[in-house]
Formats: C-alpha cells, structure tokens, sequence
C-alpha cells in the first residue's frame, strides 16, 4: 500500500481521502500529513476544495469551522 504526504508545504493545502470513508481537513505550512489511504485530493484554493466536499455531499458549512 502506497503512502501519500503532503510534507512541510510553503503553502496551506486543503485535503480530500477517501477509501469507504471520506475524510478531509487542512495541513497548514510547515505541517506534515501523512496518509495510507488510496485516494487523495489535494487543494490549495480554498474554495475548490469547499466545492468538492459539496459535490461528495458535505454539508462543509455544519461540519468545520476554518
């Protein structure tokens, strides 16, 4: 199983995984996020991924505050 990190980034990137499960968050700079998950979708523009999690059914505004 293949590994995915987004590792110490100069930026903040927005995350999707998903395997079953859908899981997502932000790695803010200089953080490490680390994940065995098999599908990953990385953002940088905030709102891209606030629409993704929309069209996967996300209510993004009940679920997270950032």
């Amino acid at each position: 199983m293949e590994n995915h990190t987004i590792n110490k980034s100069e930026q903040t990137r927005y995350f999707i995984v998903s395997n079953g499960h859908i899981h997502y968050g932000m790695v803010e700079q200089g953080q490490v996020m680390d994940t065995s998950l098999p599908n990953l979708e990385i953002f940088t523009v905030k709102e891209d991924w606030v629409n993704r999690l929309i069209e996967l059914g996300i209510d993004y505004e009940d679920e997270i505050d950032y």
